[in-house]
């Protein structure tokens, strides 16, 4: 990355790292991340439907209350000396923060809901009896704690079920996919189609359609539950990244409009931009997608919509990006 983007970002979003900061300064240097998309808990409201995802107080997917939860993420400052011998303050955390929570009964009553209706509107896209039985397992073993049972066969399946299903009835299948994708990342490892997965999503997202502004409630929530389903899939279990599917991920995300993000949609992005760069922190091809990357960490800190957690997500995304050690040494010899 040039000198002269790392200046830009440094300059341009001062008041965002100083809103930030602001922010950590409350409460004896401790931060502690609105709801616990960190924890392994399973807690959420009593009912499951898809919104509304503009709620402030409680997350109606991931049942977080805003400010609850024991995850934390405690900034690391560091120098970073640039061709100029400039210091930037640097906030850096290598530690992904996974979308976990879930409602898991009422998300499978809904499933079981909506399958129904799908049975009397389109008996075709209907659950398959293998695929209720993969969808029990995932259900069971959710329920019981006992994840490390999960593999890339549930999340084909998930996948397959997605892709069949109409956009307005999808949404809690593809939450199940990223409750599956947060709580063991190595059965994404198994994955070996990836691409395709990403695919399957972004159609549910409707990827092909104009994105008009303010969006449907219904395609805000689908593109909410894709971004964090996304997500989940950086994590050190879930194997070598940069790879071709990420940069199709971050092409399409690049392709949707600064406009149509909303402040949910803006924290699950900020999340997912966080932990890619804490998973190619070390990688010594990051630079596949560090343009995309960049310029996505750059519409979650310019966003009107953003709020103090998205800032300072994006901004340890950016930590992350510029501390890198080989980017450290490239400049060091310049």
């Amino acid at each position: 990355m040039s000198i002269h983007l790392q200046v830009r970002f440094f300059v341009k979003y001062f008041a965002a790292w100083y809103l930030s900061l602001s922010l950590l300064l409350q409460g004896a240097s401790r931060y502690i991340p609105r709801g616990n998309t960190g924890g392994t808990g399973f807690t959420a409201p009593t009912t499951y439907d898809s919104g509304p995802v503009g709620s402030s107080n409680v997350d109606p997917f991931t049942g977080s209350a805003r400010g609850s939860g024991k995850a934390k993420v405690l900034p690391v400052v560091s120098s970073f000396r640039t061709r100029n011998r400039l210091y930037l303050l640097i906030w850096r955390k290598l530690s992904p923060l996974p979308f976990k929570q879930a409602n898991v009964a009422a998300m499978e009553k809904k499933i079981q809901e909506l399958n129904e209706t799908t049975k009397t509107t389109d008996a075709s896209a209907a659950l398959q009896p293998e695929e209720g039985a993969l969808f029990t397992e995932i259900f069971g073993a959710i329920s019981t704690n006992n994840t490390s049972s999960l593999s890339a066969q549930h999340i084909t399946t998930i996948a397959t079920v997605i892709q069949r299903w109409p956009t307005t009835q999808v949404f809690p299948v593809i939450d199940l996919l990223r409750i599956v994708l947060g709580s063991n990342p190595a059965a994404f490892k198994g994955v070996k189609d990836k691409e395709a997965l990403i695919a399957t999503l972004f159609r549910a997202a409707e990827r092909d359609q104009p994105w008009d502004n303010p969006l449907s409630k219904t395609r805000e929530t689908n593109l909410l539950l894709v971004t964090r389903s996304i997500a989940n899939m950086f994590q050190a279990q879930s194997g070598l990244v940069p790879a071709s599917w990420t940069s199709t991920v971050f092409a399409e995300l690049s392709a949707i409009p600064s406009t149509v993000w909303t402040k949910n949609t803006l924290l699950a992005l900020s999340t997912l931009l966080l932990n890619y760069s804490c998973v190619i922190h070390r990688s010594q091809t990051a630079a596949q997608d560090q343009d995309k990357h960049l310029g996505l960490i750059e519409t979650a800190l310019g966003n009107a919509n953003s709020d103090q957690e998205t800032l300072y997500r994006g901004l340890v995304a950016f930590g992350n990006v510029v501390s890198k050690p080989s980017l450290q040494t490239e400049t060091k010899a310049k």
